[in-house]
């Protein structure tokens, strides 16, 4: 009975749920972001990695079609816009972005994967435009940095490895950290970078259109290189490239009015970001033949062309709009780190701000010597295929924690006694709350049903056996609380539908990433007719639906926010499905990355963050807290 208590206790734990709280360390109210800066946050690291992407993807995986890659990926990413802006209207003042809000609806132990994931997310897109930024004077040069590096320190001939010591881009990581850690307002520099990298895409787009040839579209062989397969491969890793969702997700403390400003950003930033991607993607490539493009595709176009000195003018955009990119992902690796520092999940060295600088200064170092020397020895190309594997992963979470929420009763997300006013359900009643202490009390989520009935039931009869002495209006708020008990066995949530919904929901992942997995890697056995294939798939196929029949049929919430995403919970699961396919035609060395990473985080959750959470310091050591939702 012992063990089994200890086992309920641990799972209980990793289960823990996240109350809301307005005190996030970057909140102050001299620091407000607009419209344009949140635009800014998320375009900015777009357009610069798509055009890295272009070079190495086009040229090595899809061919012309690398376009049909930037449409479908946009598809799903609009997806996720929709429910990460759900999550902005219901949760508008939390930081942390989908770290957070997995935090608050699914509990500590996916929020920690998902926070530890995004910490390294963000480090090899720090990573990855430096090293392009070293591609892009490489290629400008004409390959004499490469020489003149591979003649001081030697040539590297190892698979994954840069074939020199990218010192350059060493170096540049080291800069823009020293310029993140000293505590420059960002902001403004950002704005400017991006308007200068905005200019440079006009440009491009403007000079290429004279220059138009239709070489690369012109032959299958060259628009579809590697076949559909291709494009799904391509648009897997171009996931990374709206990372911006999140960035601007980070910003909600910050934010003037985040129910209005965040809806409306993410979906339009995703809109923008598949326009201008598409119209400048197909002019370059218009321009040259795919197949032979490099990683630098933008400056080595103009170059075969015959047109080197446009280089002179697009140059500094480009290397603008990758530093921009650079600082956007230390912007937000600071405020998720800070996060699940202040939440006790790490350790709460990586949260101190320095008094001068206000930046949490250990973080920063250690997040930029990583990204600098994985800069200076892995190629460019294995840190392109390193990336998106955490952005899929923390944009699905996102999905599915947006079912959970639309499928949980509002008493499973809080119960608030205060100032004579409970918040249950969809009932609102005023009352007076006989304590032996003077301050409320504070209940939050997980709280079973059968308790808040008890409790229901207890000051009801306690109401009704006092009417004469109580005001008319306390009798009134009895009679509400009568007619609420006798409402819960209408079709709304209940604890026990939740705990269906999220088994299902976790089974419905799950199952789509096995099912999809088979569907990828079994295709050739499927198109011959192998009858153990096809005998796999349609056990999957059936236990996938009925997961999606035992969660559709639960009841969901009738609380209403500003912005709901349509289709719940049929878009969503549509959306995850495509998630987990784009996550099956990932390259293996992100998945060795990822488990890497997981396995060095794992242990710091179990041996330090499970006892150290906030959760458990709130429990030990009870605080007054305000618990705030909007609902």
């Amino acid at each position: 009975m012992a063990y089994a208590n200890r086992i309920t206790a641990c799972s209980g734990s990793l289960c823990r749920l996240k109350p809301i709280s307005d005190d996030q360390p970057f909140a102050s109210s001299n620091l407000s972001i607009s419209y344009g800066h949140l635009l800014v946050l998320g375009m900015t690291i777009s357009s610069s990695i798509i055009f890295v992407y272009m070079g190495y993807e086009g040229s090595q995986v899809t061919g012309s079609s690398f376009v049909l890659s930037i449409v479908l990926s946009s598809i799903i990413a609009f997806l996720s816009a929709l429910c990460y802006a759900e999550f902005s209207t219901r949760l508008p003042k939390i930081q942390g972005s989908a770290y957070s809000y997995t935090y608050i609806a699914a509990g500590e132990l996916p929020a920690f994967i998902i926070g530890w994931t995004l910490i390294m997310e963000y480090i090899v897109g720090i990573a990855t435009c430096t090293s392009s930024i070293t591609q892009y004077i490489n290629t400008v040069s004409n390959g004499q940095m490469e020489k003149a590096f591979i003649t001081i320190f030697g040539s590297i001939d190892v698979p994954g490895l840069s074939s020199y010591l990218n010192i350059i881009a060493f170096i540049l990581t080291c800069l823009c950290g020293l310029i993140v850690g000293s505590g420059i307002r960002i902001l403004l520099p950002l704005d400017i970078m991006s308007v200068l990298a905005l200019a440079t895409i006009l440009f491009v787009i403007s000079c290429g259109a004279f220059y138009d040839t239709n070489i690369s579209w012109n032959s299958s062989s060259i628009i579809f290189i590697g076949g559909f397969n291709g494009v799904l491969i391509a648009s897997s890793s171009l996931f990374f490239a709206f990372i911006g969702l999140d960035i601007i997700a980070t910003t909600g403390a910050e934010a003037n009015n985040p129910v209005k400003q965040l809806a409306y950003i993410l979906p339009l930033m995703i809109f923008l970001i598949l326009v201008v991607a598409i119209v400048a993607t197909a002019i370059l490539i218009s321009m040259y033949n795919v197949a032979n493009l490099n990683i630098a595709a933008v400056s080595q176009v103009f170059i075969v062309r015959g047109i080197p000195f446009v280089n002179i003018i697009i140059l500094p955009g480009i290397i603008a709009s990758l530093i921009a990119g650079v600082c956007c992902c230390f912007f937000a690796l600071i405020r998720i780190t800070v996060t699940m520092a202040n939440d006790g999940l790490i350790l709460p060295l990586f949260g101190a701000l320095n008094k001068t600088t206000e930046t949490p200064l250990f973080t920063v170092t250690a997040a930029t010597f990583i990204a600098a020397t994985m800069s200076m020895l892995l190629s460019t190309v294995t840190l392109i295929q390193m990336t998106s594997i955490g952005t899929l992963l923390a944009f699905s979470m996102v999905v599915m924690c947006v079912i959970i929420l639309r499928y949980r009763p509002s008493t499973d997300l809080e119960i608030v006694y205060n100032s004579g006013e409970m918040e249950i359900g969809d009932a609102t009643v005023n009352q007076e709350i006989e304590s032996d202490d003077e301050e409320p009390e504070i209940f939050t989520h997980n709280i079973d049903n059968n308790e808040i009935s008890r409790r229901l039931n207890n000051h009801t009869t306690k109401t009704n056996d006092n009417t004469n002495l109580l005001p008319s209006s306390t009798s009134t708020s009895a009679r509400h609380h009568a007619d609420f008990h006798q409402n819960r066995s209408k079709r709304l949530p209940t604890y026990i539908s939740s705990s269906i919904v999220n088994s299902s929901l976790a089974c419905y992942f799950f199952l789509s990433l096995g099912l999809n997995t088979v569907i990828v890697y079994g295709y050739q056995f499927l198109i011959v007719g192998t009858w153990w294939i096809i005998v796999l798939i349609t056990i999957l196929a059936f236990t996938t639906v009925a997961a999606i029949i035992s969660l559709v049929i639960q009841p969901q919430t009738s609380k209403k926010v500003d912005f709901m995403t349509p289709g719940v919970p049929f878009l969503p699961l549509i959306t995850i499905f495509c998630n987990t396919l784009m996550l099956i035609m990932l390259p293996g060395v992100a998945w060795i990355r990822f488990s890497i990473w997981l396995i060095i985080g794992l242990p710091i959750y179990f041996i330090y963050g499970m006892r150290n959470s906030w959760q458990v310091q709130m429990i030990s050591e009870p605080a007054e807290r305000s618990i705030q939702i909007q609902d």
